[in-house]
């Protein structure tokens, strides 16, 4: 097999240049392909494209950052860090200071990257990538290890214009995750989709970007994430499946949703999140980090949402599976904010427009990333989920932290769950707001993501 030449490379924050992804169903790209042409664009020729991720799987690299190895081979081959596999450092978005592991253009195998992964922690990642912060100082997170941890793969066709339009073909999208770091990736369950990715750095360029964005929605296009997040979204529900098996969660409060919000400001959304959850490594305040679950979600969705009367109808996308759920007006007391709330189970779809045809008044679009992890409050064995999240829509970004209800361990009921559960959201609210290294950067809040999509329409107008 014929390994061409491959970069490392790590990526940071949010590009400044136009940017726009869509899915469709693989049997409309002979469709896009003849726009292509119509529009005299070449398309390079088809290869395939490997792409491994490292990480921890509990302790999440700050968002917007992505840390890995890529390659491109002749055709779809087995995903490992071996002695037979060449890497070859390119020089990345970033310049000299994204490096980690290799100079500008030495020649390392697979084998030799895994042993170089040996001497790295998240503290020196945290070092490259975030000096201001200084949390490497302290000596946290130095003893965190990175290792490989998904994978995906997939046919990639490119196409450029000068003046700064470029796009990006993936289909054939396979996913993977490391069991065994020294092993081959292990396939994941993938989405029947095509990835579209739209590149514009010249507004000259923009009815030309226009034209290819339309046509993508007239053939049923839809947002989604990158496959990266593709991949980290299944991992994260094989994983979350996995757990609640062996021990499932009791919901007592059906169709309700407890939770407490704070806006984040004047620091970094991942590295909060980060020493909130070193933060709950200590037993005390009454939680802990849940010993069922020490894992953390990282995970990202396209949320739409919809206003029917007073409730709000929000659609996940999560490549070609939905879900939806709706909620009522706020209705909480104090800080704990209570909402009526129905879910469905995610479902596969064949034609977006058609999923949402009915749902009411279109408020907006967003993506959301999140991270969060789970503690048990060691009284009730009630499980709380902690979460810092960012949303996107357009140029615009919400950061909040969120703590919410999940349910109950060991199967026991209460007839005051209600009460139990708002008494104990104020106590966890208490241990989050005393972490030193948390409380100057969060603000309580009430503010949803759909007021907040609101309030953005009505300054545009």
């Amino acid at each position: 097999m014929y390994i061409k030449k491959v970069r490392l490379l790590i990526k940071m924050g949010v590009s400044q240049q136009r940017f726009i992804r869509r899915a469709i169903f693989p049997g409309e790209l002979p469709s896009f392909f003849d726009l292509l042409r119509k529009e005299g664009l070449q398309v390079q020729a088809v290869s395939n494209v490997q792409s491994i991720y490292f990480g921890n799987a509990g302790y999440p690299l700050p968002f917007g950052t992505s840390f890995g190895v890529q390659r491109r081979t002749e055709g779809p081959a087995s995903i490992v860090l071996d002695k037979e596999s060449i890497f070859v450092s390119h020089e990345g978005d970033f310049g000299e200071e994204a490096f980690l592991l290799v100079q500008k253009n030495e020649s390392l195998c697979g084998k030799d990257i895994l042993a170089k992964l040996n001497d790295l922690s998240l503290a020196t990642l945290l070092e490259r990538i975030s000096r201001k912060h200084l949390l490497y100082e302290s000596g946290l997170f130095s003893d965190v290890p990175i290792t490989p941890f998904i994978a995906t793969q997939c046919n990639q066709e490119t196409f450029a214009v000068s003046g700064g339009l470029e796009g990006t073909i993936n289909a054939n999208i396979g996913l993977y995750e490391f069991k065994d770091p020294r092993g081959e990736a292990i396939p994941l369950k993938g989405y029947k989709i095509a990835v579209v990715e739209l590149r514009l750095e010249d507004s000259k360029r923009e009815d030309l970007l226009s034209r290819l964005v339309s046509t993508l929605d007239d053939l049923g296009g839809f947002s989604t994430v990158s496959p990266k997040y593709m991949a980290l979204n299944r991992w994260v529900g094989r994983r979350n499946s996995e757990i609640l098996s062996e021990r499932p969660l009791m919901k007592e409060i059906p169709h309700a949703e407890y939770e407490l919000k704070w806006n984040i400001e004047g620091f970094d959304s991942g590295l909060l999140f980060l020493l909130l959850k070193q933060g709950f490594g200590r037993e005390e305040g009454g939680f802990i980090q849940n010993p069922d679950n020490p894992y953390s979600w990282d995970r990202a969705a396209v949320h739409t949402y919809f206003q029917q009367g007073d409730e709000c109808v929000k659609v996940c996308l999560m490549g070609n599976k939905f879900k939806l759920s709706k909620k009522n007006s706020d209705r909480g007391k104090e800080r704990v904010l209570r909402r009526d709330e129905s879910r469905t189970e995610y479902a596969w779809f064949s034609s977006w427009k058609d999923t949402v045809r009915d749902l009411g008044k279109n408020i907006g679009e967003l993506i959301r990333f999140k991270k969060c992890f789970y503690v048990v409050n060691q009284s009730s064995d009630r499980i709380y989920q902690v979460a810092v999240d960012c949303s996107y829509s357009g140029s615009s970004c919400l950061s909040q932290v969120e703590a919410e209800y999940s349910g109950r361990r060991n199967g026991r009921r209460s007839e005051t769950a209600e009460v139990e559960v708002e008494a104990e959201l104020e106590l966890l609210k208490n241990r989050i707001e005393s972490l030193p290294s948390i409380s100057p950067y969060i603000r309580p809040s009430r503010l949803s993501k759909q007021e907040w999509l609101i309030s953005l329409n009505m300054g545009k107008n």
